[in-house]
């Protein structure tokens, strides 16, 4: 028995099924083995791609008062509408395209990079304590214009402002 979709979308029928794609690469990402790259990366590709992509599945879910409640009546106004009002998806974006398509040519923000290490970058309030030894493992952070955040931090501030937009605003109800 075949489960219900959209065509061509393995059992993914509106953006909430795909928000539910993105919190389960989250918890992929944090879940995976501290000395596995290959995990880490494939989830950090994945949490960013299922991220941005949002943006088109809850377009085509807004209904047409929805479209005029906030003046999105594109798919670009729509990815322009999530880059603008939060942070961590114009992050996900830089990444989700780069990943996809090798390199970003609209848009491209060269004080964005992210960073795969083997030893964690301690935080501000870490630097203040005694150094720890921490074995190495992966850990992942994305660098806005010098200012580095753990991935998993992005990712889950990209996940709620989509559950406050798709949720609080009764998007595929």
């Amino acid at each position: 028995m075949a489960f219900p979709s959209r065509p061509h979308t393995f059992a993914l029928e509106n953006c909430r099924n795909l928000l539910d794609k993105l919190k389960r690469e989250i918890d992929r990402l944090i879940s995976a083995a501290d000395d596995d790259v290959d995990a880490h990366n494939d989830s950090l590709f994945n949490a960013a791609v299922t991220a941005w992509h949002l943006c088109d599945w809850v377009f085509e879910d807004m209904t047409e008062a929805h479209c005029d409640k906030f003046n999105i009546h594109s798919r670009k106004q729509m990815q322009d509408y999530a880059r603008t009002h939060c942070r961590a998806l114009y992050l996900c974006r830089q990444v989700a395209t780069a990943s996809k398509h090798w390199r970003i040519e609209r848009h491209p923000d060269p004080n964005v990079r992210v960073i795969t290490t083997a030893n964690p970058i301690p935080t501000t309030s870490e630097t203040e304590w005694p150094k720890l030894y921490i074995d190495p493992g992966c850990y992942l952070y994305f660098d806005d214009d010098g200012e580095v955040k753990a991935a998993e931090d992005v990712f889950s501030e990209a996940f709620d402002f989509w559950t406050q937009f798709i949720y609080g605003n009764e998007i595929a109800k």
